[in-house]
């Protein structure tokens, strides 16, 4: 998240961290967020997320990642939202064609056993 909330900091913007209690003691809040709103769970938090930003930015990240940036498109198809949507495709991609080196190598292994 520091990637984008720095410069939008740096912009005089206001940085809304939204993060579920069961993460707080695993993630850090940098000074460049300003208000940090605790939730219950994962749910709740897209929900604050979609009522508060102003647009979805998907930086690489792990499977969350992937999934708030799938219910961002599936809310904005059935014309829940119109906010601007930035996924970076690249790492989607990449993303794809790492698991499948994963996929391929793991087979490799097998054979040779």
């Amino acid at each position: 998240m520091g990637l984008i909330s720095q410069p939008v900091h740096d912009g005089g913007r206001h940085v809304i961290g939204v993060i579920p209690k069961t993460l707080m003691p695993r993630e850090l809040t940098g000074e460049t967020v300003v208000e940090v709103k605790v939730v219950a769970d994962m749910h709740q938090r897209k929900a604050e997320m979609a009522r508060y930003f102003d647009a979805f930015i998907a930086l690489p990240g792990g499977y969350s990642t992937l999934d708030e940036l799938l219910e961002a498109i599936s809310w904005a198809q059935l014309d829940i939202h119109d906010k601007s949507m930035e996924p970076d495709y690249n790492w989607i991609y990449q993303r794809n064609i790492d698991n499948r080196m994963g996929e391929a190598e793991n087979e490799d292994a097998d054979d040779e056993l």
